[in-house]
């Protein structure tokens, strides 16, 4: 059922309090970015049109599936640095039943061991290679 036009719920539209010039700049603005996205502008006699390039997207696309893909041919995990292992900090071993998680033989209690971010332990030894 249609509203009345002294329907106080009905929203009626202003004319905007910006400036042309400052709407104008906005808009640019706005153009500008919609550019940078891969879609283009234009205008007609209906008004306004819009076209999403496509071709730009997919090509993106195509890229990241190439590096995507290079990176999952490698078939073993790349190597820590040296620095980055002799940052491990070290820890004494306080519980039985931990395994090496490179050797898999078990922590021995009051042993000092290097410890992952992740809490996995390794022998000094093990890590180091």
């Amino acid at each position: 059922m249609p509203m009345s036009a002294s329907s106080p719920s009905q929203s009626q539209a202003t004319p905007s309090s910006t400036p042309p010039s400052q709407s104008s700049g906005m808009l640019s603005e706005v153009v500008a970015a919609l550019a940078r996205d891969g879609v283009a502008l234009t205008m007609s006699d209906n008004g306004l049109s819009f076209t999403l390039n496509l071709n730009e997207l997919s090509g993106n696309d195509r890229m990241d599936d190439a590096m995507y893909d290079e990176l999952h041919e490698k078939k073993e995990p790349l190597p820590a640095s040296k620095a980055s292992i002799e940052a491990l900090p070290k820890v004494k071993m306080q519980e039985e039943g931990v395994p090496c998680a490179i050797c898999l033989t078990d922590l021995s209690v009051g042993v000092e061991s290097k410890e992952m971010p992740c809490e996995h332990k390794y022998h000094p030894d093990c890590i180091d290679q």
